[in-house]
């Protein structure tokens, strides 16, 4: 699932402005193709949001309507997400970056969880699993789902380590010590 997740960042992210070029130039088959390539993946992926207002758009350029104010939500909704998984991406040191939370409040609200799961990964318990599931069915954001997703994947290959590295992308980051 991860290494989807790699893909569709690396393989989408130039899709808005592709789609916008293609509408600006009136090729609407072209933008259609994009769109119904994006509804596909990012269905695939779990990208639900994204998948609907491709799905929307694809539709409406059938039918020749004005699709911009979707376009705009599409970005909306994409920009966020590349930039989350490209965050999530192991820098060259194979290290993950830590990925900002769709809501920071949010995010500080859930740390008693996160820090739960980190003891249970540390401890290679399997109790994690249903602790990912059950923050999975709260539905965290597409960011944050996709990082428990990724958990999630580690975990049933009984991947601890894998799993704790890419909690570290998924932990707020600690302000107290004035940094």
């Amino acid at each position: 699932y991860c290494r989807i997740l790699g893909k569709f960042a690396g393989q989408h992210v130039k899709d808005l402005a592709a789609l916008r070029a293609h509408l600006a130039r009136g090729e609407q088959g072209e933008a259609e193709a994009i769109a119904h390539s994006l509804k596909g993946v990012a269905g695939n992926i779990g990208a639900n949001e994204v998948y609907e207002t491709a799905g929307r758009i694809e539709r409406a350029l059938r039918k020749g309507g004005d699709v911009e104010p979707m376009v705009s939500r599409l970005e909306q909704q994409l920009t966020p997400l590349l930039a989350a998984l490209a965050a999530a991406a192991p820098d060259r040191s194979g290290t993950p970056a830590p990925v900002e939370t769709e809501n920071a409040g949010a995010a500080s609200g859930r740390r008693p969880d996160v820090a739960k799961l980190r003891a249970l990964l540390e401890q290679d318990d399997a109790a994690a699993l249903e602790l990912v599931d059950r923050l999975l069915e709260q539905g965290w954001g597409t960011a944050s789902d996709a990082i428990l997703k990724c958990i999630q994947e580690c975990l049933t290959d009984y991947d601890f380590e894998g799993a704790l590295a890419s909690l570290a992308r998924l932990e707020p980051p600690d302000r107290s010590n004035g940094a």
